[in-house]
């Protein structure tokens, strides 16, 4: 098939929306380190806006982070999403990213346990929604993918570790200090839903050498310097690393994920930190793929 610009394009930034995921390994928040991990007060109602940028554009897309507690009282819903705008949207045809994690609070172990994790894309008029069952019962993942005839195409695996979570649980989990209070230059290992070849995500905080030389570097004055190392093919980039520096808050503030194909590397910064309701009414959605009569 050739290449024309439009599939060009289409091909190359169709990875970015998972720089919207976020997957630090931090230190505990404040809070949950003196008095236990509270998902409800620490996070419930917390809203944060991001924007992306590579080459010369200023901005070619914008992402944010949301966590909610469910009316229904069936536990909490995190979301991430981001979108292109722009010349880089036209090109695209606006396409949307977006990505919601199903979850519960398991007060023994103390932590947020992901059940459903849901990935939508939009791109003009067409939608595909992916549904991913997590059921630790069986320590099985079910992966339910829309076919063009409406049918659904069942997949089922094993869940990569007892307790895998998906990428949203886990980085509302880190920040609630449920991976353990970290020393400069640890590294870590969590396993996470979805996932390539069964491989986990490997977290390493910078000691405080490397941490001051990249400050200096970035001319920035966050706390915490930290590399994920992630499969390269779900950021399509050279070597699946992510860099993010935290603020006091330990919330991403800056990002960079380097050597992405074709668009060299992207940056993402904090734009907003926003007061949401701390519930939501929205509930789990099926696996659809359909075309809307009208864009």
């Amino acid at each position: 098939m050739a290449m024309n610009r439009r599939r060009f394009l289409k091909l190359a930034l169709s990875s970015l929306p998972f720089a919207a995921l976020p997957f630090p390994w931090l230190p505990p928040a404040p809070a949950a380190a003196s008095s236990g991990f509270d998902p409800d007060r620490l996070f419930a109602g917390e809203g944060l806006d991001f924007e992306f940028t590579f080459w010369w554009f200023d901005c070619v897309g914008t992402a944010y982070l949301k966590f909610q507690r469910r009316k229904d009282g069936l536990g909490y819903v995190a979301q991430a999403g981001a979108e292109t705008q722009g010349i880089i949207g036209f090109f695209l045809r606006f396409r949307k990213d977006r990505y919601r994690s199903f979850m519960t609070f398991d007060p023994r172990p103390g932590r947020l346990v992901s059940h459903r994790f849901e990935q939508e894309v939009i791109v003009g008029p067409e939608i595909s929604r992916v549904v991913r069952i997590i059921d630790h019962k069986s320590q099985k993942v079910r992966t339910l993918r829309p076919r063009d005839d409406g049918s659904v195409k069942v997949e089922i695996e094993d869940l990569p570790a007892p307790d895998a979570v998906d990428y949203l649980a886990a980085f509302y989990n880190a920040r609630g200090g449920v991976y353990g209070e970290p020393s400069q230059g640890l590294t870590r290992d969590i396993a996470t839903v979805p996932n390539e070849e069964g491989k986990p995500m490997t977290i390493t905080i910078l000691d405080p050498e490397a941490t001051a030389r990249q400050r200096a570097k970035d001319k920035v004055d966050y706390p915490y310097f930290v590399q994920v190392k992630l499969d390269p093919r779900i950021l399509g980039s050279r070597n699946g690393l992510v860099y993010f520096w935290m603020d006091e808050d330990m919330i991403p503030a800056k990002w960079v994920v380097p050597d992405v194909s074709i668009l060299g590397d992207v940056r993402i910064k904090l734009t907003g930190h926003n007061r949401l309701p701390k519930e939501t009414d929205i509930g789990p959605m099926v696996p659809v793929k359909f075309k809307a009569d009208k864009w």
